[in-house]
């Protein structure tokens, strides 16, 4: 009877989330809370994948119901539901000199120490296809945030909520020339979801369209 009435109402068991390494902080964490006030019975777990297309084998294996991931045209056999875009940002710290532009082009960016994101990642491509091969810095967004608050580099990152809202001695200076990136949910099947997963991933939509996000749906066949 339990297994059923977790089936009808989502108000019990798990949801089995894959996500990037600094998804929760950046994306989800005040949905977190709101989902653990609104389902205290749902346990919430967490696979953290190096990369979207790791998060995507994970859902693709059914280790996880719902996968964050960015969007991208070459998905087949998922559903993808993009949910935000992402400019770019150069962040830099409040006493270095480029901290006085109101925006960068992708050519200002040879004269920086540039941290880009990492290899082998949507993002890190999508920078590559336009800049061209070079170093990364650094493992994830967090670690190159933290270069360039020492001082160390400047950072090349997408503007995701906890990098926008990232505490002094940051400045983040926009970067023009880079489509954004967009991100989302990915899901085996979108219908076929549990109450509970379902329930999860319109509350983390909910807070980024509140935001100023963007929600939609696109289908990968």
């Amino acid at each position: 009877m339990r297994l059923l009435d977790e089936l009808r109402t989502g108000r019990h068991g798990s949801v089995a989330i894959a996500t990037g390494s600094t998804t929760i902080r950046h994306f989800m964490g005040a949905s977190v809370k709101e989902f653990r006030h609104a389902f205290p019975d749902v346990r919430l777990e967490f696979h953290t994948e190096r990369s979207s297309e790791r998060c995507l084998d994970a859902l693709r294996t059914g280790l996880v119901e719902l996968a964050w991931v960015t969007i991208t045209p070459d998905v087949h056999g998922l559903e993808q539901r993009p949910v935000t875009d992402l400019d770019w940002v150069l962040a830099v710290h409040r006493d270095d000199p480029l901290a006085a532009e109101p925006a960068l082009s992708l050519a200002d960016l040879s004269r920086t120490q540039l941290i880009r994101p990492p290899a082998g990642t949507s993002s890190g491509r999508q920078v590559d296809e336009r800049l061209g091969r070079g170093p990364t810095g650094a493992t994830d967004w967090d670690t190159a945030l933290l270069l360039a608050e020492l001082g160390l580099g400047h950072a090349l990152v997408p503007a995701a909520p906890g990098v926008t809202s990232h505490p002094d001695p940051l400045c983040l200076i926009p970067v023009r020339g880079l489509a954004p990136l967009e991100v989302g949910w990915a899901a085996r099947q979108w219908s076929a979801l549990s109450p509970s997963a379902t329930a999860f991933a319109d509350t983390v939509i909910a807070h980024l369209d509140a935001r100023g996000g963007t929600a939609g749906e696109r289908e990968a066949s």
